[in-house]
């Protein structure tokens, strides 16, 4: 079956018989009958359903599609809004950014459950996969040489399907401060030390705390006035 792109547009229908396509490609057309997965009891009245049918692999299967059709909508829901069909009110930068960086995590999972196996490529080095984690509008060189290098470094770990940075919070908020906002220290005389000059970008606080599994990141961002000790790494990071 073909994928369609990340911001498709289709109606309920289309989802339906895409959805309907695949399952038939995937687990062969019998699983487009529901007594396959549920018990039926024959009554005078006819047949009802009552109850799951028994087997692990033919329950993974059930629970398996029930996914990929959750992602699907989920996907639309977001696309609905960012091209404004379900909208009374336009919708602020942030959150379009918000949406666009969901639908990115969305997409991929979708993707990984619905690519047959042998179109699916070879694992990359750790390094690379660290970009997989973030939405690619939200990448540019900078904030790229910053992850690959951290990761080269085991700063940055893969740990499930969230990342992990092995440091401290402070320094993590400052990391990525200078790699999405433009983040950089400057020297105070009065302090005889360096503070935290902050970049105007957006710092995408809900995707980032999520995605490293810490609470309130871009509070953590703002609190920052003197660079945090360790503050050299991020520095030997960008280059």
């Amino acid at each position: 079956m073909e994928i369609w792109p990340i911001d498709f547009d289709k109606s309920l229908t289309e989802i339906n018989e895409w959805f309907d396509g695949w399952k038939a490609e995937r687990f062969g057309t019998d699983s487009l009958n529901p007594e396959r997965y549920y018990k039926v009891n024959p009554d005078e009245g006819g047949r009802y359903l009552y109850g799951v049918a028994e087997g692990e692999s033919l329950n993974d299967e059930k629970a398996k599609a029930d996914k990929v059709l959750d992602l699907l909508l989920s996907i639309k829901q977001i696309n609905d809004k960012l091209s404004g069909k379900t909208l009374s009110q336009h919708l602020q930068w942030r959150e379009r950014e918000q949406l666009k960086g969901e639908r990115e995590r969305l997409y991929k999972e979708f993707v990984d459950e619905v690519q047959p196996e042998t179109e699916k490529a070879a694992p990359e080095p750790q390094q690379h996969t660290i970009l997989g984690y973030f939405p690619k509008d939200l990448l540019n060189d900078r904030s790229k040489t910053i992850l690959l290098n951290a990761a080269n470094d085991e700063a940055i770990i893969v740990v499930g399907e969230k990342l992990k940075f092995q440091g401290s919070n402070a320094l993590l908020a400052y990391l990525l401060g200078v790699a999405f906002c433009g983040d950089t220290k400057q020297y105070d005389v009065y302090l005889q030390g360096y503070k935290v000059k902050r970049g105007s970008a957006y710092f995408p606080d809900k995707l980032l705390s999520d995605l490293f599994g810490v609470k309130n990141l871009g509070q953590s961002r703002l609190q920052l006035n003197s660079v945090p000790k360790g503050y050299e790494r991020v520095e030997k990071w960008l280059v």
